[in-house]
């Protein structure tokens, strides 16, 4: 169980863990309908060396452009929170299913409940440790 700072209860923590987790699935799946659904539709996505994504559509745009992955890893360092918005933060280690390159790197989610009390996506940060060029 990652670090938990928060006034969250033990079952948000859980669900979020759980989100995550799918989340990375889904990404190494390439499920496109399954991360729509984890997403709130004014996300903002703040991707490493690219300029911000906003919105859904955006979104999807911009997984289209990117090239498929054979392994994706994620850990779950700390989901923190209060009422009805929370973060989870972590790193994630990838490989192309082209063989160009691997790459390791760090994540932060924001998350909000929804009328439903599902947790949704709001911003998605994430950063490669990999030297820009």
């Amino acid at each position: 169980m990652p670090e938990a700072r928060h006034s969250l209860t033990t079952a948000d923590v859980a669900r979020i863990e759980s989100l995550e987790l799918a989340h990375a699935r889904h990404v190494l799946e390439g499920d496109f309908d399954a991360l729509e659904a984890m997403y709130a539709r004014d996300v903002l996505v703040m991707p490493a060396n690219r300029a911000d994504v906003r919105g859904w559509l955006a979104l999807r745009a911009l997984l289209a452009e990117l090239p498929r992955v054979s392994a994706y890893d994620v850990s779950i360092e700390e989901i923190g929170g209060c009422g009805d918005f929370a973060w989870a933060r972590g790193r994630y280690s990838l490989a192309l299913a082209d063989g160009a390159f691997d790459d390791t790197g760090r994540w932060l989610h924001i998350l909000r409940r929804s009328a439903s009390g599902s947790w949704l996506v709001t911003q998605d940060i994430f950063s490669s440790d990999r030297e820009v060029r």
